[in-house]
């Protein structure tokens, strides 16, 4: 990183960095690490911005509360929310629409039935960090519904 720092140190007055996000930057993750986030992000120089994408402009964003925020190169990044079929189940949803699950990966409200990895999310709340939606986290328990 210090490399590129020394490299580019002659256009970093004309480089800035927005970041737009519909709620709370890493929604899914536990409140003090949120907040983290949002303190190094700051510190660093990046501008947060709320909103929603309304439409996308050769130069601009527009935002859904008529915000526009412009651009030089834009980098698109969005986070994937439950399918169509995960929403179509007839099962106890946890917070972002996903199928609920307890501790041990299992769907209450059905009998014999887990869920694992991006389409799963704890139905009550634990105290602890929800783990992410991640291809790491859903190898793990995939191993553990094996061996279990």
């Amino acid at each position: 990183m210090r490399n590129v720092h020394q490299r580019f140190a002659h256009v970093k007055n004309y480089i800035h960095v927005t970041l737009i996000e519909a709620n709370e930057i890493l929604s899914s993750f536990d409140d003090r690490l949120q907040h983290y986030a949002t303190r190094q992000l700051t510190k660093s120089g990046v501008r947060l911005v709320r909103g929603i994408v309304k439409d996308v402009k050769v130069d601009k964003i527009i935002l859904n509360n008529g915000t526009e925020v412009p651009y030089g190169l834009l980098v698109w990044s969005t986070r994937v929310g439950p399918s169509s079929f995960v929403k179509s189940i007839e099962v106890p949803k946890s917070p972002g629409g996903r199928i609920g699950i307890d501790e041990w990966l299992r769907v209450p409200s059905a009998q014999d039935i887990f869920a694992i990895g991006d389409c799963s999310g704890f139905l009550e709340s634990t105290g602890k960090p929800v783990l992410p939606a991640l291809a790491q986290v859903a190898e793990r328990q995939g191993k553990y519904i094996a061996n279990n």
